[in-house]
C-alpha cells in the first residue's frame, strides 16, 4: 500500500481470486514500519502524547492503474481518535495510496494505518431463464455465450471473458429469441426486436443493432392510386430499367408503376428524374408512355410497427430470415455476401430473395445442413440445396408435426432433431433413401415423463464405450438424459432431478 510519509518499510499486500478470475479481496501481508495488519485495531488515527491539543487533517485518496499517474477519488479528516473509513472506486485499479495533507505544519506524530481490506469485483444478476449458446471460432478459440438477466456473458476456456449490458434482450423475450452464426458474427432475432449483432473482435466482443439495408416492402392495407400524366421513358423494355422522366421522390421507392404495358416495382430512387424498377410484366417498346399510375400502400416489412424477423439462419453465403410478427410465414434471403443486404435488382442469381410459404402457422426456426429446413408451428419443409436462389427457390413439405417455439432444432449426424408442436416427443427429420426424400421420425415419447420442453441440446462422444447423450431441459425444473444411437436405434431415456431446479 505505497502512500506519503512516514514509513522506512513498503507495505505489501495479498490478493485473492475468485473462480473467474476477478480481484475478490486484498489484504495487507507486510504492513509497514508503522503500520498493522492486526484487525482488532482500527484502521486509520495519529498516535500522539496525551495531554497534546487533537488536531484534524485531511488526506486524500489516490488511485492508479500503473502507481506512476495518479488520480485523486475522494478525501477523509483523519483525527488522532481511531475512525474507520470506507471509498467506493468506481472503475478499475491496481495501486490504492492516501496522502496526508502535511503542508500547513510537520507532523511529528506518527501516522497509523493500521488495517485495509479491499474487494472488488463483477456483479452479474440473472434472474430467471438464462440461455447458453455453443460458439466456436476455431479449435483454440471455443465459447460458452450465457444470455439472461438483461446481459451476455462471454466465457472461454472456463474463464470469464466479458460481461455485456444486454438490456434488449429481456426476460420476456429470452424463450423464443433465435441465433445463428458465421465466423466471427452472431445474429439474434425476435419478432418484438430488431435484429441484433454479436461482433468478435481482436480487443473483445461488441454488441449492438444489426442495422439491415434495403428492407423489402409490403402492403398491409389497400391499395392507393394515382394516375400520373407526366412522360417517362424506359432505358428496355424488362428487367432491371431506369426510367428516365420527372417528379420522382424517395418515398416512391417500394411501390409499384403501371403502365406502357409493364408492371414495376420500384427498387431505387436515383434523382428527381431518374428511378430504377424491377419488371414484373415488361414495357412494350422503349418508348415514351405519357400515362401511367403509381401503386402506392407499401411499407418496409421490418420495423417497429410491423414487428422483426422470428428467426433466422445463415445459408450458402446468404442470412435467412423465417417469419416476422406481422408477416409470420414468409422467408427471406439477403444478397450473396452481403449479409444485411436485402435488395433485388433483377432477381439474379446473387440477389436477395423474398418468398412466401403456404404453413399451416408461423415460422418458429430453421437449420441448414446441405439443405435449409423450415421448421413451422403446424409443419415442416425443407429447401433443396439448389434452390436457394430468386429464381429457384422452392419448398417441399415434409410433414405436419409442427415444432414447438421455444426450442431450437439440433443438428446430430445426417439429422436434424426437433421437438414437435405439443412438446410430448423428439423427431429425428432425416432424408429417407427410398422415398427420396425427408421424413420426421418419432424417437421419443415425454407424455410419462412430465413437464414441457424449454431447451435441448446434444453431446457427441467419439469413444466407443461411451453413447451421445441428448439432455432436454423441461419446465419443471427436471431433465430428461437421453443415450441416443440413431443408426442402430438406441434410445434409452431416463428423468434427472436436482436438489433445486436446473
Amino acid at each position: 500500500m505505497p502512500y506519503k510519509g512516514r514509513t522506512a518499510v513498503a507495505a505489501a499486500l495479498n490478493l485473492t481470486y475468485n473462480d473467474k478470475g476477478v480481484l475478490n479481496n486484498a489484504t495487507i501481508a507486510t504492513a509497514g514500519s508503522y503500520q498493522s495488519n492486526d484487525t482488532s485495531k482500527t484502521n486509520v488515527r495519529f498516535q500522539r502524547p496525551s495531554g497534546t491539543v487533537p488536531r484534524v487533517y485531511p488526506a486524500t485518496l489516490f488511485v492508479s492503474t500503473d502507481g506512476q499517474n495518479w488520480t485523486a477519488k475522494d478525501t477523509i479528516n483523519i483525527t488522532e481518535s481511531a475512525q474507520d473509513f470506507t471509498f467506493e472506486i468506481a472503475g478499475s485499479c491496481q495501486y490504492v495510496k492516501l496522502v496526508l495533507n502535511d503542508t500547513a505544519e510537520n507532523i511529528k506524530a506518527p501516522f497509523s494505518l493500521n488495517y485495509v481490506s479491499m474487494e472488488a469485483q463483477t456483479v452479474v444478476v440473472m434472474p430467471g431463464r438464462v440461455r447458453l449458446v455453443d460458439f466456436v471460432y476455431n479449435d483454440s478459440e471455443k465459447y460458452l455465450i450465457v444470455l439472461g438477466g438483461g446481459n451476455i456473458i462471454i466465457i472461454r476456456n472456463d474463464q470469464l471473458q466479458q460481461v455485456i449490458v444486454a438490456s434488449i434482450i429481456s426476460d420476456d423475450i429470452i424463450d423464443t429469441i433465435k441465433w445463428t452464426y458465421k465466423d466471427d458474427t452472431l445474429i439474434f432475432t425476435h419478432k418484438d426486436i430488431p435484429p441484433q449483432r454479436l461482433l468478435r473482435t481482436p480487443t473483445g466482443w461488441n454488441f449492438g443493432t444489426f442495422a439491415l439495408e434495403n428492407i423489402p416492402y409490403h402492403n398491409f392495407g389497400e391499395n392507393i392510386i394515382e394516375q400520373k400524366s407526366i412522360s417517362i421513358t424506359p432505358s428496355a423494355t424488362g428487367g432491371s430499367v431506369v426510367i428516365t422522366g420527372n417528379g420522382f421522390t424517395p418515398d416512391m421507392v417500394g411501390q409499384y408503376l403501371d403502365g406502357g404495358g409493364a408492371y414495376c416495382k420500384i427498387m431505387e430512387y436515383i434523382s428527381a428524374v431518374k428511378i430504377r424498377v424491377r419488371t414484373i410484366i415488361p414495357f412494350y417498346d422503349t418508348s415514351a408512355v405519357t400515362s401511367w399510375k403509381l401503386i402506392k400502400g407499401y411499407e418496409p416489412i421490418f420495423s417497429a410497427t410491423r414487428g422483426w424477423p422470428r428467426t433466422c439462419q445463415f445459408a450458402q453465403q446468404r442470412l435467412f430470415f423465417g417469419g416476422s410478427r406481422d408477416l409470420p410465414n414468409r422467408i427471406w434471403g439477403s444478397r450473396v455476401g452481403d449479409y444485411n443486404n436485402f435488395l433485388n435488382i433483377g432477381s439474379y442469381d446473387n440477389d436477395a430473395l423474398d418468398y412466401e410459404a403456404l404453413t399451416n402457422g408461423a415460422i418458429v426456426s430453421m437449420a441448414y445442413q446441405r439443405n435449409l429446413h423450415i421448421f413451422c408451428s403446424g409443419d415442416e419443409f425443407t429447401v433443396p440445396e439448389d434452390s436457394l436462389t430468386p429464381n429457384t427457390f422452392r419448398l417441399i413439405k415434409t410433414g405436419d408435426n409442427g415444432s414447438i417455439p421455444a426450442v431450437n432444432p439440433v443438428i446430430f449426424e445426417n439429422s436434424v432433431l426437433f421437438i414437435e408442436k405439443k412438446g410430448k416427443s423428439i423427431y429425428n427429420y432425416q432424408y429417407d433413401e427410398s422415398g427420396g426424400g425427408f421424413i420426421a421420425v418419432n424417437v421419443s415419447m415425454f407424455s410419462e415423463l412430465g413437464g414441457t420442453p424449454k431447451d435441448f441440446v446434444i453431446e457427441k462422444n467419439s469413444v466407443k464405450d461411451k453413447g451421445d447423450y441428448l439432455f432436454v431441459l423441461l419446465d419443471s425444473g427436471e431433465m430428461i438424459v437421453q443415450c441416443i444411437n440413431l443408426q442402430h436405434n438406441i434410445n434409452a431415456a431416463c428423468k434427472y432431478k436436482t436438489n433445486g431446479d436446473i
